[in-house]
């Protein structure tokens, strides 16, 4: 009888043992799926800001625009070199001050491009800097969660990259319509063959002398079939870094020869694993946001 009432002790001891068990397991099974939750829906939140601040970088079509522009005085600059080569070699002296003021034209123009280029990126650092201001300073920081031991907090932005997306090329094709330049360029690999688009964030230099000139063309998808990309998220590995980085309160270095298309946002979500908030816990939240294609060709 002794020996019944131990086993039954012992019986009822190793249920309540697996009743715990379960229980703790059951625990562990509901914190895990909280937890996802809070970061499947942190994700949608940090992917639409992305996609937000992508948006700002090619506004009303800033970078398509500049490349176009870029191309164009890239032209002008070859042309009017050959013209006063032209007039050197026919022996036309009247046209050389002419030849002369056309050259120094094509030259302050490319200047003010560059210029604006820098503006532009400037910008491009400031919009980036007040929008990631703006989202940290209202950011909801009240906690959310169905346990009054287990906090999620609304993710916090702590760096933004800007870049472009890799194999990227630039909107630009060559327009052929100066058939020495067009061989130039096709012989230097500064066109994509299938596309006939001029490659992203290389030099385009022209032949001398004029090859101290830049022309570096910023990446963007082409306007193809009077169709432009839409905005998007892509994925964090396709993202290809500029030298400049955006946080709440500073910008780091700034190239003064890239406008930026995309975007990469780091967050933290930080998650409180008592009722105080004090034992907490990061979650590293991240996105990457890619902006609209070219508008148009300009043509």
């Amino acid at each position: 009888m002794k020996r019944q009432r131990q086993s039954s002790g012992k019986m009822l001891i190793l249920i309540a043992l697996v009743i715990v068990l379960i229980t703790f397991i059951f625990l562990i099974g509901i914190v895990f799926v909280t937890l996802l939750s809070q970061h499947t829906r942190s994700q949608y939140n940090v992917d639409a800001f992305a996609l937000h601040l992508a948006k700002i970088l090619n506004d009303h079509d800033r970078v398509g625009q500049m490349n176009q522009v870029l191309a164009r005085n890239r032209e002008l600059i070859y042309t009017t070199r050959q013209d006063y080569i032209g007039c050197e070699e026919q022996g036309l002296s009247h046209l050389a001050p002419l030849c002369d003021q056309l050259i120094n034209e094509a030259y302050e123009s490319h200047e003010l491009i560059e210029s604006e280029q820098r503006h532009q990126i400037d910008a491009v650092s400031k919009e980036l800097v007040n929008a990631t201001r703006a989202y940290n300073n209202n950011r909801n920081g009240s906690s959310i969660s169905i346990f009054p031991w287990l906090k999620t907090f609304e993710p916090e932005i702590t760096r933004v990259d800007v870049g472009c997306i890799k194999n990227v090329q630039s909107n630009v094709r060559d327009s052929k319509i100066v058939e020495q330049l067009f061989e130039h360029d096709r012989k230097q690999g500064y066109v994509e063959p299938k596309s006939d688009l001029f490659r992203a964030n290389i030099n385009a230099k022209l032949p001398e002398p004029d090859e101290q000139l830049k022309f570096r063309f910023s990446a963007l998808p082409a306007f193809v079939e009077n169709t432009c990309a839409p905005p998007r998220v892509a994925n964090l590995e396709m993202f290809e870094q500029y030298p400049i980085v955006i946080r709440d309160k500073n910008s780091g270095s700034r190239p003064n020869d890239r406008l930026p298309y995309a975007v990469k946002l780091y967050t933290t979500m930080d998650v409180a694993l008592d009722a105080e908030r004090l034992d907490r816990h990061e979650i590293t939240v991240n996105s990457v946001g890619v902006a609209g294609g070219a508008i148009s060709d300009y043509e």
